[in-house]
C-alpha cells in the first residue's frame, strides 16, 4: 500500500480434494533505521479438511550505523504446538569492499534441538570468501 508498508496474502488451493493447501499473510513496516515484519503461515490437509501447521514469524532489524552496522532477529513460533521453533540473531557489518556477518540460530523440534553459529566474510564483486559454521545437536 505504501513505500513504508508492504502487505502480501497468498493461498494455494488443491483442485483434487477441493480445499486449501496453505495460506500466508505477511506485513512489513520499514522506517528510516528500523524494520519490523510479521508473517502467519497455515498449512492444511485438503483431503481431510483440517489444519496441521500454524506458524508465526516475527522479524526485527535495526540499522545502528546506516549502510554499515545492523542488528537483525527472527523468531518462529508454532501456534498449534505452542513452542518457539526457531530463533536467529545476526550482526552485519559492511565496509566499502567487504562485509562480515555473525549469526546465532537455535532450532527446536519434538525430538531435537540444534544450535548453530556462523561467521561469514564477503568481498564485493567476489562473494563469500570465508564461511565458518559450527554448532551442536541435542536429541530428546
Amino acid at each position: 500500500p505504501a513505500e513504508l508498508f508492504t502487505l502480501q496474502a497468498q493461498a494455494q488451493y488443491n483442485t483434487l480434494f477441493g480445499g486449501l493447501d496453505s495460506t500466508s499473510l505477511s506485513a512489513t513496516l520499514a522506517l528510516d533505521r528500523v524494520y519490523a515484519g510479521l508473517s502467519w503461515f497455515t498449512s492444511y490437509r485438503a483431503e481431510l479438511a483440517d489444519t496441521y501447521s500454524d506458524q508465526m514469524r516475527v522479524s526485527l532489524g535495526v540499522k545502528i550505523i546506516p549502510n554499515r552496522l545492523s542488528l537483525e532477529s527472527q523468531l518462529n513460533y508454532d501456534i498449534l504446538g505452542t513452542d518457539l521453533q526457531q530463533q536467529r540473531y545476526m550482526v552485519n557489518y559492511t565496509s566499502q569492499c567487504w562485509g562480515v556477518r555473525i549469526e546465532y540460530r537455535e532450532f527446536n523440534s519434538i525430538d531435537r534441538q540444534d544450535r548453530d553459529y556462523r561467521f561469514a566474510l564477503t568481498f564485493k564483486n567476489v562473494g563469500t570468501f570465508l564461511d565458518l559454521t559450527g554448532g551442536d545437536t541435542t536429541l530428546y
